[in-house]
């Protein structure tokens, strides 16, 4: 799947999440499936806790954040949707 970075996305209903030292997991409660997050997955994951964001949002959150160019920010992010939207993690909303 292609993500566009202007596109919203929420986490899905089914998901419930735990902080683990340098990142967190993710249960997804109907298939079972446990996600271990690194601590940039993991922040992109926290940024979709509060309604719709879309991948440039995210990015220019992470390039913030972190000591990461708004190029890479935004390849890494629109990766991670990607991740989390296969799995069914996530759902595009607005």
């Amino acid at each position: 799947m292609t993500i566009d970075e202007k596109q919203g996305f929420v986490r899905s209903d089914h998901v419930v999440v735990c902080e683990i030292k340098d990142g967190g997991a993710l249960l997804d409660l109907e298939t079972s499936t446990y996600f271990q997050l690194n601590g940039t997955a993991n922040f992109i994951w926290e940024q979709l806790a509060d309604g719709p964001m879309s991948g440039s949002q995210i990015a220019g959150k992470l390039s913030q954040t972190y000591d990461v160019d708004d190029e890479t920010a935004l390849a890494d992010v629109l990766f991670m949707l990607d991740q989390f939207s296969t799995a069914g993690l996530i759902i595009a909303r607005g």
